[in-house]
């Protein structure tokens, strides 16, 4: 099944934000520790663009949570938005 991109994205920054603000670190210590641009960073968390996945997964790592478990919650939210968008 093929998802709408803009909540897809919009769904895994959310999260990202949500983590990272969480455990109180900033946007630019964890743009250091990945290797990304603090802009990229930016970018990804408000949904305004999309990363790999490989991208997610080692945020997620660095914030310390599981990638699968992370991805579970985002696909869920994705699928909720998106059936809230049929109606």
């Amino acid at each position: 099944m093929l998802y709408d991109e803009n909540i897809l994205a919009k769904c895994w920054g959310e999260q990202l934000c949500s983590l990272r603000r969480e455990i109180g670190m900033n946007q630019k210590e964890l743009a250091n520790k990945v290797g990304i641009s603090e802009r990229w960073l930016y970018m990804l968390e408000r949904g305004f663009a999309s990363g790999k996945l490989y991208t997610y997964e080692c945020l997620i790592k660095e914030l310390g949570e599981d990638f699968a478990d992370v991805r579970s919650r985002v696909m869920k939210n994705v699928r909720l938005r998106e059936g809230d968008n049929k109606k």
